[in-house]
C-alpha cells in the first residue's frame, strides 16, 4: 500500500485511457505525455498501460509500506527518497516504509512514477484514469492510499531510451476546416510564435497570438480528439488535450501529432511555440 503524505499540487492515476466511451461524451484521458508515461512503464518491464501516477509542478510525498520497484520519467525533477537525493536516470528500489519526495521541476512540467506491476486502482469504463472535469474518480490527496503488488527481486532491463525536452516546433497536419483560413492566413499560421496561457490545463491549451483570424464560420458539433486544434470566431486558438471534449462547434483548424502532443504536455504557461505542418 502507498499513502499519500501530500498531493503535490496536481497528481492523478493514469493509464492510457478510455476507449469505449466517446458515445456517451466521455473523454479519453490518459496521461498527458503518454510517451513518459509508456517509457516509465516499459524500463520496469510493466505493460504499457499499467497505472500510473502523474505529477503536475509540484510532486507529491508518499510512503511506501511495502517494498517494490519504481521509475520515474518525464520533466526533469529531483528525487528524494527519506530526505536523500537519489538519481532519477535509473530504476529505484523501495523499502518499507520508505517516504519518496521531489524537488523542484527542473525543465518540462509533468513526470510520471510507474510501480512494478502498475498501481491497483478501480476501473471504470474500462480504464484507471482520472477524468475530474468529468466526474470520474478525483485528484489524489493527503491520506488516500493506493494498492500495488509488493516485489522483492531485482529487474533487469535493457531499456536506455530517454525523453527529450525542450521542443517547441510542433507538427500538425490539416484539420478538416483548414481551408476556411485564407491562403496568406495559413502561411503565416506557420510563421507564428504562440504563447501559452496559464488557464491551459488537461482539458486544453489557450494560447494568445497577434494574428487576425476572425471568421464568421459556424459548424454543426462534430468530433473532436485529443490534439485537435480549434479555431473560434473571435480567432483565438484552442489545442484540445486528453480530458478534452469528444464533440465541438468550431472549426477544427489543424490536428497535432501524438509526438506534438506530448511536447505540447511539457510546456508551461508563458512558453512559446510554433506550427509545422507535416507534409
Amino acid at each position: 500500500m502507498l499513502t499519500i503524505l501530500h498531493s503535490g499540487m496536481l497528481t492523478t492515476i493514469q493509464d492510457l485511457g478510455r476507449f469505449y466511451g466517446a458515445h456517451l461524451g466521455i473523454p479519453i484521458s490518459g496521461p498527458m505525455d503518454r510517451k513518459s508515461a509508456m517509457l516509465a512503464n516499459l524500463t520496469l518491464n510493466n505493460e504499457e498501460n499499467d497505472a500510473v501516477l502523474e505529477c503536475t509542478f509540484i510532486g507529491p510525498t508518499l510512503q511506501f509500506d511495502e517494498r517494490t520497484v519504481i521509475a520515474i520519467k518525464g520533466a526533469q525533477v529531483s528525487v528524494l527518497i527519506n530526505n536523500e537525493l537519489v538519481s532519477s536516470s535509473s530504476i529505484i528500489y523501495m523499502q518499507e516504509n520508505d517516504v519518496l519526495s521531489f524537488g523542484k521541476i527542473e525543465k518540462g512540467c509533468r513526470f510520471y512514477i510507474a510501480v512494478k506491476g502498475g498501481f491497483q486502482t478501480e476501473e471504470i469504463y474500462g480504464s484507471r484514469s482520472t477524468c475530474y472535469t468529468a466526474g470520474i474518480l478525483k485528484p489524489l490527496k493527503k491520506e488516500d492510499t493506493i494498492s500495488y503488488f509488493p516485489y522483492h527481486n531485482t529487474i533487469d532491463t535493457q531499456l536506455s531510451i530517454s525523453r527529450k525536452f525542450g521542443n517547441t516546433h510542433l507538427h500538425v497536419s490539416k484539420g478538416p476546416e483548414f481551408t476556411i483560413l485564407s491562403p496568406i492566413q495559413q502561411k503565416l499560421l506557420m510563421e507564428h510564435n504562440f504563447t501559452i496561457l496559464s488557464q491551459s490545463n488537461r482539458m486544453a491549451y489557450r494560447v494568445t497570438h497577434a494574428l487576425n483570424l476572425r471568421h464568421n464560420h459556424s459548424i454543426l458539433s462534430s468530433g473532436t480528439l485529443p490534439g485537435t486544434v480549434q479555431l473560434t470566431q473571435g480567432g483565438d486558438i484552442i489545442c484540445l488535450m486528453r480530458d478534452t471534449q469528444t464533440t465541438g462547434g468550431y472549426p477544427r483548424i489543424l490536428q497535432l501529432s501524438e509526438k506534438s502532443q506530448d511536447d505540447l504536455a511539457q510546456l508551461k504557461a508563458g512558453e512559446r511555440f510554433t506550427f509545422t505542418l507535416s507534409i
